[in-house]
């Protein structure tokens, strides 16, 4: 059985974690760091867009109660200590003497403030709310201290709590006095996310970074915030700009006009690693690469040639499509042996992965077989959308399976779409197979599968955007989210894992290793979680 921590209480503060930041501390005073992203955020409002580059950006300005290590340990943050203080109430010792960026004290106040905030931030695409589904009430004994009631046990709450970043209270307006419901804690009006991204006095928080200037999808200048609590970042000002093409990314790192990118494309890694005084680091990672398909539409919207039925409704189609993939043609060949073949939606270091399932066959002429069985012996037209630049080689790989669709009868083309419209329609129901990513800010499967493979609804399947809907894998995870005991939940755990690989909810495809490239005797730490965060860059490592 796989090493899970002790959910029941979480109280030392992790020496590792208070060293790594202290390093931090004491980096010469006049240096900036420019960074190359692949895909930018779309919004500095942490609570509008739950999107992987939202995430990242957003860790650099505000801070949580909880955070996660580049193991996905989850380690204190605003929150010094926590533990069970009842069979369905938390204690959160609060961190003293932090303070936001404006100056202003961090109290319980804002938690509750924040977390009211969560389903309220208007137009959001893609709410924070399940991370907040367990929770039933919230109090403050006192400004140190927050006690979170849930709808029941909840195990994984500290791990959802590093995901909603706290905001000021004062700067937001808030009254003085805040009484934690699930609608609007009779608060009227809310800061928009409007307010965040012109970076004025709302867009404070207690991070490493204070915010000096967003534009969306573009650039993101942040400046050192000389007084965070966990030591004060090696640069003094940051500047993320958005380079989405592969190859203009690698220019830009190797002419020197940015320090350091993410996401080296691998058809230049071999020039990026020959260049003097550039470094690339590799580094194992969580999240997996997958495809997943309409299958709630009839119509399907990318789909024709079929009488206007959806063939991704039948298992066997699904099953064919899976078996018409040459994953480790893909790792090879596409990812330069950059990634791994994954054999289910949960990586081989997450809790709960289940080493008894087999990979899948590659076997097209079983693919035809299941095909015509399923009553489409001629294949059907599909069109195959991915998102571009946001995952590493995504086009490419995205065009080697429709290659390989295609030589089992399923005609297929490839369009690709920027990411910062990209999920939005993907979320909508517009397209009926497409690739996307998951796992990597999951240190437990079941949490993977509480987003992707629950029947989508107010407080779970928040990433089902192919509506899968299985009632007996549903109980399952629900059952799962209930359970303390560890090695009763990962038996749940892979149990839900084997229904829905045998399903083919989704097909996972290859299991990303992360990659930055970097210049100037820059050195940063590899993270399961992919996230590239400026506050643990170092010169001269």
């Amino acid at each position: 059985m796989q090493a899970r921590k002790d959910t029941t209480v979480h109280r030392p503060l992790r020496a590792a974690l208070a060293g790594a930041l202290l390093c931090l501390a004491g980096g010469a005073s006049a240096q900036t760091l420019t960074i190359g992203l692949a895909a930018g955020p779309t919004s500095a409002d942490p609570h509008f867009h739950a999107l992987w580059p939202n995430f990242q950006f957003g860790r650099h300005v505000f801070d949580a109660l909880t955070a996660t290590d580049a193991n996905l340990r989850v380690v204190p943050s605003l929150a010094t200590s926590w533990e069970r203080a009842g069979e369905t109430t938390w204690r959160f010792t609060l961190r003293p003497g932090v303070t936001f960026h404006d100056g202003t004290p961090f109290t319980a106040r804002d938690v509750l403030y924040s977390y009211c905030r969560v389903p309220n931030v208007a137009n959001s695409p893609g709410l924070f709310r399940p991370y907040l589904a367990s929770v039933r009430n919230l109090r403050a004994p006192d400004p140190m201290t927050v006690e979170i009631e849930t709808n029941g046990p909840a195990p994984f709450l500290p791990d959802d709590l590093s995901n909603v970043l706290i905001v000021s209270a004062r700067a937001a307006g808030a009254p003085e006095t805040i009484t934690y419901d699930t609608t609007t804690c009779g608060i009227a009006e809310w800061p928009a996310t409007s307010a965040f991204n012109a970076t004025g006095p709302v867009a404070v928080g207690t991070g490493p970074f204070r915010l000096v200037s967003f534009a969306p999808n573009q650039e993101a200048v942040l400046a050192r915030h000389d007084g965070y609590w966990g030591g004060a970042a090696a640069f003094d000002r940051v500047t993320m700009r958005v380079i989405a093409n592969n190859g203009a990314r690698s220019a830009a790192l190797l002419s020197g006009s940015v320090d350091l990118i993410e996401r080296p494309p691998s058809e230049t890694l071999e020039r990026i690693r020959a260049t003097p005084g550039v470094a690339v680091t590799e580094a194992p990672s969580a999240n997996i690469i997958y495809m997943s398909f309409d299958q709630q539409l009839e119509p399907s919207p990318a789909i024709s040639g079929t009488d206007g039925r959806n063939p991704f409704k039948d298992v066997r189609v699904r099953q064919a499509v899976s078996m018409a993939i040459n994953r480790e043609a893909i790792v090879s060949r596409i990812m330069g042996g950059h990634a791994r073949v994954p054999t289910q939606m949960a990586a081989s270091m997450v809790f709960g992965h289940d080493p008894s399932i087999a990979p899948e066959r590659f076997d097209p002429e079983g693919a035809r077989r299941l095909l015509a069985e399923a009553g489409y012996p001629n294949g059907f037209r599909l069109t195959l959308h991915t998102p571009n630049a946001r995952y590493q080689s995504d086009v490419a790989v995205a065009q080697a399976i429709a290659q390989m669709l295609t030589r089992i009868g399923i005609q297929t083309e490839v369009e690709s779409v920027a990411p910062a419209v990209y999920f939005t329609n993907a979320t909508n129901q517009r397209y009926s197979f497409f690739l996307a990513g998951v796992g990597g800010n999951f240190g437990e499967a079941l949490m993977t599968l509480r987003a992707l493979a629950h029947t989508r609804n107010a407080e779970f399947g928040s990433l089902n955007r192919g509506r899968y809907s299985n009632p007996e894998l549903d109980a399952l995870i629900r059952e799962g989210l209930r359970t303390m005991d560890n090695a009763a939940r990962e038996e749940i755990t892979r149990r839900a894992l084997r229904i829905f690989t045998q399903d083919r909810g989704v097909l996972a495809i290859h299991q990303e290793t992360v990659m930055w490239a970097m210049r100037g005797g820059l050195s940063l730490p590899g993270r399961a979680d992919q996230l590239l965060l400026a506050q643990e860059v170092r010169r001269g490592g």
